[in-house]
């Protein structure tokens, strides 16, 4: 546990402390916009973006930009900055002005689709995908985590945002995610939320119960990655302290109040895991859980599994309740074998093999089913049926859900 005497932050306190003087009014961007046909049935799409609360300004991203991830205020207090779908650095000017760019990646220079002006819907891993952000108020620079192109660094006065860094530790970047920076030193602190799976199979990263993230930190005056902490289930949002000593990473918990997942101090290196992985916490069940009519059969223990609690609705568990496990697949099939086989069952929301490289795949994968009809019937017809010579064991992939 933490030492005693350490001082303790959350995500929200530090982030609020650090945009606190530039906040003047409370600004929301609302991150679901639907797009719908024009009522005069032509082919150009309308947006249409709702407040949650009619006392809010809502400022609306330039059509076909979607997906606002997160907000950083310059070291003068103006903004907000946020990056978008198509890859690109956006400035808030104030209402006349509303939304201007403010820095791009390379691949807008040199990749004809990723031009603003071509306003078209392309594919992130193609333009880049923003992700975590923030300034150095000492340089004016401002640091962003692309989940695809790695960590970047545009200058004060905007324009070609350089990458500074790939890969940490001989291991190139993945899916990079939250970012915050030490104003004392400068450092750059940042998460790879999984060296499995791209952001595009993010679902997979919880569903698949991956714990290959990492804790990351870019050291600006050597320009050198160090990895802090490895083997993290979806790490996600990080906020540094003010005083610089600690580094802490929230995600949400499941009863809805706040935990503390990890927090590195500077001191001695130390690290407290409490093990909460991103939108869900690992729940081990206890000799009573599973004697009270749980469905735990042979491939889980009572007081071993990881059971899935989720927050909210219910729906991240009606989601978990639809993934099914493909063992014991012809490593010489490709993806789409496995979406062939399991498409007949029902309609997929996902698929994906687990490949080893380039040509063979470590023999087993993971098939998102619409609804748990379709995915009982898929356990049913495929457990047991011999394909190219093996037998195929298909299950649940979270059995005690």
């Amino acid at each position: 546990m933490r030492k005693a005497g350490r001082r303790a932050f959350t995500c929200s306190a530090a982030a609020a402390a650090a945009a606190a003087s530039a906040l003047v009014k409370l600004l929301v961007l609302v991150a679901a916009v639907a797009a719908t046909t024009s009522a005069g049935g032509g082919d150009e799409p309308t947006y249409e973006t709702k407040s949650i609360d009619p006392s809010l300004a809502v400022m609306t991203l330039p059509a076909p930009v979607t997906g606002p991830e997160s907000l950083a205020f310059d070291g003068r207090g103006d903004g907000p900055y946020t990056g978008g779908s198509d890859g690109r650095i956006l400035r808030w000017r104030g209402g006349r002005l509303g939304w201007t760019e403010f820095a791009y990646n390379s691949r807008h220079k040199s990749i004809s689709v990723c031009s603003p002006e071509k306003k078209l819907v392309v594919p992130e891993s193609v333009c880049g995908r923003p992700l975590g952000l923030q300034f150095h108020h000492a340089s004016g620079d401002l640091y962003v985590a692309d989940a695809y192109l790695g960590l970047l660094r545009a200058p004060a006065h905007g324009g070609l945002a350089e990458v500074v860094a790939t890969e940490a530790a001989g291991v190139p970047f993945n899916f990079l995610n939250g970012l915050d920076v030490d104003q004392r030193t400068g450092d750059v602190y940042f998460t790879d939320s999984s060296t499995t799976y791209r952001r595009s199979l993010h679902l997979l990263v919880a569903a698949t119960g991956d714990e290959t993230g990492r804790l990351l930190r870019y050291d600006a005056r050597r320009r050198r990655v160090t990895v802090l902490h490895s083997g993290l289930p979806y790490p996600n949002g990080v906020a540094v302290s003010d005083d610089g000593t600690h580094v802490v990473r929230e995600p949400p918990a499941a009863d809805g109040n706040k935990k503390l997942c990890y927090i590195c101090g500077d001191d001695d290196g130390s690290h407290e895991e409490l093990s909460c992985p991103f939108n869900y916490m690992y729940y081990h069940m206890s000799d009573e859980d599973a004697s009270e009519g749980t469905t735990c059969e042979g491939s889980c223990s009572a007081g071993k599994h990881p059971m899935a609690v989720v927050s909210g609705s219910g729906r991240h568990r009606e989601f978990l309740r639809c993934v099914v496990r493909v063992n014991n697949f012809p490593t010489k099939l490709r993806p789409w074998d496995l979406s062939w086989l399991c498409k007949p069952f029902g309609p997929l929301r996902m698929y994906h093999l687990v490949m080893r490289n380039s040509k063979f795949s470590r023999g087993f994968g993971y098939a998102i089913f619409s609804s748990r009809q379709h995915a009982e019937s898929a356990i049913d017809q495929l457990n047991g049926r011999i394909i190219h010579g093996r037998k195929l064991r298909v299950d649940w992939a979270y059995p005690c859900i």
